[in-house]
């Protein structure tokens, strides 16, 4: 049986089951990203004219020629169980970390807004109470005024030199990312190694897989064909 199809002979089967040449494209898209073939195009550039099946077994049969005794993959397995206990205990305390980063964003933000719903209960304070503090309209409008121009000129500096738009969630998550390295330099957390180890641990998921579990295959996405073609499947 051979190995490949020519992408021609492979529009021709689609075709006998309804498909068009368009939909043989995204058929093809759909099975290799599930791993079942490749296509010539993905290992060379230019159109497709070849489709090679099952491109697993290759990597199956040189994983069982350079570790024939799977001594290779029981080394890796250790190093993987080691850096998920380290990754495991690491994960722990930046939790930690990140719960208090994101309650003084939360608190920060609370604070913003005590400050500005004390002030203007002030300035109405100000304007209508009858008290010995009471400046009245006349004095107060103008103040108001320079106040509302003043913070409006600030917002448009903030705008310009950050180049965003002030949204509350936005802010918090900010502040939260901000906090979070002061706190993790505060108290000497590995942020560079932590990251390393997320990286190395998925490396290494993938190398210390079984050869035999190389060859099974996710069930294929049959969402992009129409209802029809997908009931003869």
């Amino acid at each position: 049986v051979s190995p490949r199809i020519s992408f021609q002979d492979f529009l021709d089967i689609c075709r006998e089951y309804g498909l068009d040449e368009s939909e043989g494209h995204r058929v093809a898209a759909m099975l290799e990203s599930s791993l079942i073939l490749i296509r010539s195009s993905t290992m060379n550039g230019g159109e497709d004219k070849m489709l090679y099946l099952r491109p697993m077994n290759l990597i199956d049969e040189l994983l069982r020629e350079v570790d024939p005794d799977l001594k290779l993959l029981e080394n890796e397995r250790k190093v993987l169980h080691q850096r998920e206990g380290e990754y495991a205990e690491m994960e722990r305390e930046y939790s930690s970390i990140a719960r208090r980063a994101k309650r003084y964003a939360q608190m920060h933000v609370m604070g913003i807004i005590s400050v500005l719903s004390a002030k203007y209960s002030f300035f109405a304070y100000l304007v209508y109470s009858d008290g010995d503090f009471a400046l009245g309209w006349d004095i107060m409008e103008p103040v108001t005024y320079l106040y509302g121009i003043f913070f409006g000129n600030l917002a448009i500096v903030y705008i310009a030199f950050f180049g965003i738009q002030f949204e509350v969630p936005g802010y918090i998550s900010r502040v939260t990312e901000r906090r979070i390295k002061h706190i993790c330099e505060k108290e000497g957390f590995d942020l560079e190694h932590f990251s390393k180890l997320k990286n190395d641990i998925s490396e290494l998921t993938l190398q210390v897989r079984p050869p035999e579990s190389l060859v099974l295959r996710p069930p294929i996405d049959l969402s992009g064909i129409s209802d029809d073609i997908r009931k003869q499947s």
